[in-house]
């Protein structure tokens, strides 16, 4: 009997786990769905922050929207550390360099050790946007980043200002401070780059490595405090090509600017009378060059350049020096015995004193 009353429970049992375990109640085509997780689960936040496994986090709006100018947001956080909502729209042209190359970042790709600009990770990233929106070259690692510039509290951010993760000496994620409480980074949790915000992923540390020059809304180009028997001549830099050119028009100079290139100031100062300086260009590759020779001038135009006139004129007794980087063939002038020195030790020719200058300014 007792044998009986166990084969009967044992194919009771067999019947129960085949029920279970039927097609009917365990669906292999349909996909298994997680619970939706917030932002930044308790678990998430326990997890040690590496730059391979960084959880990097944006509001779906600004993720999903088409972004433009129109979408970007200058400003610094004020207040308390926790404080996101008050801000400053008004951004030097250096912050706002900045902050538009980020924003041409976003969506591409993460990768741990990728350098750019197809693909980045979080320092590399930084490196970058740093390097082709203002020309600072910053390291590569972010226990090297994290050592340039000044320390500042997380309550007097600024746009441009380097965020961190991880302790001092030993930081393993960096962002870029777009304001607004937010920042742009180079995520491997979503594995692309991102807008983040501090009230869902808040840094331990900032840096500042803008200096106060960098933050000021730049002057722009004028004749204030030129004599009339004076020109200045106006120094500008394009961060896209590396190149400078240089003007005694007002005019030309404001043009450039709004175009994107760096205004520089004013680089020296010409006599209106004197010895004539020709400009002449390169259709083919965009240089501009500057000589007092009219044998050169006319060979150069033999070749294909384009005279374009009296630039300025040469008077005075400031040198102006003449270098020539053999790399990209663009030739520089400054009145700078300095900037001479230091171009020639990475590897420009310093060819002569190309004219006089009044003054410096």
């Amino acid at each position: 009997m007792k044998k009986k009353f166990k084969f009967i429970v044992g194919i009771l049992s067999l019947l129960s786990v085949t029920l279970i375990f039927s097609p009917k109640n365990f669906n292999l085509k349909k996909p298994f769905s997680p619970p939706p997780v917030s932002a930044a689960t308790d678990d998430e936040k326990e997890l040690p922050v590496t730059e391979e496994d960084t959880r990097g986090f944006v509001t779906p709006n600004l993720e999903s929207e088409p972004l433009s100018n129109a979408n970007i947001i200058y400003g610094s956080t004020k207040g308390s550390e926790s404080s996101t909502n008050a801000t400053d729209t008004k951004a030097s042209a250096k912050q706002t360099a900045l902050v538009t190359l980020a924003y041409a970042q976003l969506g591409k790709p993460y990768y741990y050790g990728a350098t750019g600009s197809d693909r980045f990770d979080c320092s590399s990233l930084v490196q970058y946007v740093y390097k082709n929106a203002i020309n600072m070259s910053l390291p590569r690692t972010t226990t090297e980043q994290e050592k340039q510039g000044t320390e500042v509290s997380l309550g007097s951010l600024k746009v441009g200002d380097l965020l961190f993760w991880g302790t001092k000496g030993n930081s393993q994620h960096v962002g870029i401070y777009i304001g607004n409480g937010q920042y742009i980074h180079a995520s491997s949790g979503y594995g692309k780059v991102v807008i983040g915000s501090r009230t869902m992923y808040n840094p331990q540390f900032a840096r500042r490595v803008l200096s106060a020059a960098d933050l000021k809304d730049e002057e722009p180009p004028s004749t204030v405090g030129q004599a009339s028997n004076e020109r200045y001549i106006f120094r500008l830099y394009n961060p896209n090509s590396g190149l400078h050119h240089y003007t005694s028009s007002v005019y030309e100079a404001t043009q450039l600017k709004i175009a994107g290139w760096t205004y520089e100031r004013v680089g020296w100062v010409a006599p209106t009378t004197g010895t004539a300086v020709y400009r002449l260009y390169n259709p083919n590759n965009g240089l501009h060059h500057y000589t007092t020779s009219t044998y050169e001038r006319d060979s150069l135009v033999k070749a294909g350049w384009k005279n374009e006139g009296t630039a300025w004129m040469s008077g005075g007794s400031v040198a102006d020096y003449r270098l020539y980087n053999p790399n990209s063939g663009e030739h520089h002038y400054t009145t700078s015995a300095a900037e001479k020195n230091n171009l020639v030790k990475v590897g420009w020719n310093y060819e002569n004193i190309g004219w006089y200058a009044v003054r410096t300014f």
